[in-house]
């Protein structure tokens, strides 16, 4: 939440995206935001051009804005930050390669996980 926020208070014209599995889940982050944005003191506070449900727009042009997942969510916006919450599961599969072997494989984010932990 605070380096979300740091990087649109601090950083002029640049967009981030709140993606997450379902629209609410990115609007609680946008929300969360929200609660950090109205505890920082009044000289570190940025003007605020628009703040609705599932966008803030800043005075110095930086957005965040909050939306599901989709194939469409965020194609032609040009992204400076990218928030991903919830978009894959432990059976959600990912190829990786045996650096020593070169074997290419599919592995589950859990079977992974297992690997490393």
């Amino acid at each position: 939440t605070v380096i979300i926020l740091h990087t649109a208070l601090f950083n002029s014209h640049k967009n981030v995206a709140l993606l997450a599995n379902k629209e609410a889940t990115a609007k609680e982050v946008l929300d969360r935001i929200q609660t950090a944005y109205e505890h920082l003191p009044d000289f570190l506070k940025g003007g605020v051009k628009e703040w609705n449900k599932k966008s803030i727009e800043f005075e110095n042009g930086s957005k965040i804005f909050a939306d599901a997942t989709s194939g469409s969510s965020i194609r032609g916006k040009s992204i400076f930050l990218l928030y991903i919450d919830e978009c894959v599961t432990g059976d959600t599969k990912v190829t990786v390669r045996n650096k020593k072997t070169g074997e290419i494989s599919q592995v589950s984010i859990s079977a992974l996980y297992d690997l490393y932990k």
